[in-house]
């Protein structure tokens, strides 16, 4: 969501294509960051288009569901609940 508000508010257009959008299921381990840190300039277009996805498809609160549930329930499952997508299939629906 930081990634969201940073670009939205500050008025820039975010400009990463969608097909260089990482699947988050490649992003399970520090050594996945790592690794995709050195292969792509940057990691988070994934979070700037999956909220814009939930925003525009779903409803804006969706996401404070999703941030309750995430400390009793784990963030993928809180997701899962309340969007109905797996998170490592995100990148699925907004590519």
């Amino acid at each position: 969501m930081a990634e969201y508000v940073a670009v939205t508010m500050d008025g820039v257009e975010a400009t990463d294509p969608l097909n260089e959008v990482i699947n988050f299921e490649l992003l399970k381990s520090r050594e996945d960051w790592a690794r995709q840190r050195r292969n792509h300039k940057e990691l988070y277009p994934q979070s700037h288009y999956g909220i814009r996805y939930i925003i525009e498809k779903k409803d804006l609160d969706i996401l404070k569901k999703i941030i309750d549930d995430s400390y009793d329930l784990g963030f993928s499952k809180s997701f899962k609940r309340h969007t109905n997508i797996e998170i490592n299939e995100l990148h699925k629906f907004i590519n």
